[in-house]
This record gives C-alpha cells, sequence and structure tokens, in this order.
C-alpha cells in the first residue's frame, strides 16, 4: 500500500513539475517576447536617430558647398580686382 501510495505521489509531483516547467517557459517567452518588443523600439528610435543625423550631414554638406560657392567667387573678384588695381598702377 506505501509503494502504491508513493507511487501516486510520483506520478503527481511528476505532472506538477512539468506543468511548472511549462509555465516557467510560457512565462521565460513571454520576457522574451517582452524584451524582443522593447528592442523593436529602441531600434525604431535609433533609426530615427540616424536619419535625422543623416539629414544633418546633409544639411552640413549642403552649408559646405555654398560656402565653397562663396568663397571660389570672393577669391576670383578678389584676384580679378588685384590685377586691375596693377595693370591702372
Amino acid at each position: 500500500m506505501i509503494v502504491g501510495i508513493n507511487k501516486q505521489k510520483h506520478k503527481f509531483l511528476t505532472e506538477r513539475l512539468e506543468k511548472l516547467k511549462e509555465l516557467s517557459q510560457k512565462s521565460s517567452n513571454e520576457e522574451i517576447i517582452d524584451e524582443g518588443k522593447i528592442l523593436e523600439t529602441e531600434l525604431v528610435r535609433l533609426e530615427d536617430s540616424l536619419n535625422q543625423y543623416d539629414l544633418l550631414l546633409q544639411q552640413l554638406a549642403s552649408s559646405r558647398d555654398a560656402y565653397n560657392s562663396i568663397y571660389e567667387d570672393v577669391s576670383l573678384n578678389a584676384y580679378k580686382f588685384i590685377r586691375k588695381v596693377r595693370k591702372h598702377t
């Protein structure tokens, strides 16, 4: 009789242990899913930041090109002015 009770208890505890393993798997899966959602959100934020950074770099390049163009125009005009002054003196 004691052996029968121990077998039933063992079977019950084994089933309970399996259920606990499934529950812990589910909770860890839920944690993984939650972590995945957090990572996706952070990835979207990172993409937005990179897009803003890229836009700022494009604006900076455009400003640099405009500055270079102005610098070349001023340099050329200054050179022409100096040549005219030297010719007349």
